[in-house]
């Protein structure tokens, strides 16, 4: 939107508006600070005039004095709307609009990516499958933020992957997070992925690979689940995982929380 001059029409007495013109705003009274500002384009004209404050962008005040930085003014009273926070919820709502649309697609791939098409969620799961299961582990384990941390562990519970066990802590209850079923059912898509690294990806330093190993007969499943040696499908209570950046012994599965009777 071009910039403009705005007139003084009906904005009451005081020194004439004076136009924006790309430069930082100084002095502001809404800033707060004398720190350099500039009117971000987002706001240009979704503003009435206001008689306090002599900026102006396109005929519309870009700050006014009574309304913090992003607030509309409307007269006496003062609507008490946030245009940048309408703006986020606006997003939010489309984002949402555009999840529950992915997710009611035929394609399965489009379905689980938004199940568990996030980093820390098949991170979570990896941690999950070798049998961490509180929250202050997955917290050390993974270098995750609280909050972060909080929300992935919701929705893997919301979408079935975990289920939420209560237990003792000192004279508390609390809750650890167990693979169910349908988490249980994720192994070969990890060892899918760590197969997948271990050919295209490099690590940082040299390291010995992570190896999917059928606990047996110590044959490497380098073909999904299927064990060359032995001539047959390894069943999930038979796979390791071999990490040897964190031990020279392999890692057996976690048990899975038993589903709850129909």
């Amino acid at each position: 939107m071009a910039s403009g001059t705005a007139t003084s029409s009906g904005l009451g007495g005081g020194a004439p508006p004076r136009p924006y013109d790309g430069e930082p705003v100084r002095g502001c009274p809404a800033a707060r600070t004398n720190r350099p500002r500039t009117v971000p384009p987002l706001l240009a004209g979704c503003f009435r005039a206001d008689p306090r404050c002599d900026w102006r962008w396109d005929g519309e005040p870009a700050w006014t004095r009574r309304s913090p930085i992003g607030r509309r003014s409307d007269g006496p009273g003062h609507a008490e709307v946030n245009f940048l926070r309408e703006s986020q919820l606006r997003t939010k709502v489309n984002v949402s609009r555009q999840r529950t649309e992915r997710g009611d697609v035929p394609c399965p791939i489009g379905r689980a990516a938004e199940t568990v098409g996030d980093r820390w969620t098949l991170l979570i799961m990896r941690n999950a499958m070798l049998g961490t299961s509180r929250f202050d582990e997955l917290r050390a384990e993974l270098g995750i933020a609280d909050n972060i941390l909080s929300n992935r562990l919701g929705r893997l519970v919301e979408s079935g992957l975990l289920a939420k066990v209560p237990y003792r802590d000192g004279g508390r209850t609390r809750h650890e997070y167990r693979l169910t079923t349908a988490g249980a059912d994720m192994l070969p898509v990890l060892n899918a992925l760590a197969n997948w690294g271990v050919r295209h990806t490099r690590p940082s330093e040299p390291v010995d690979p992570m190896r999917v190993i059928h606990s047996v007969c110590g044959q490497a499943l380098t073909n999904g689940e299927f064990c060359e040696r032995c001539g047959r499908p390894a069943p999930r209570n038979e796979i390791n995982w071999l990490r040897p950046w964190r031990s020279p012994e392999p890692f057996a599965m976690a048990d899975v929380v038993p589903d709850p009777a129909p």
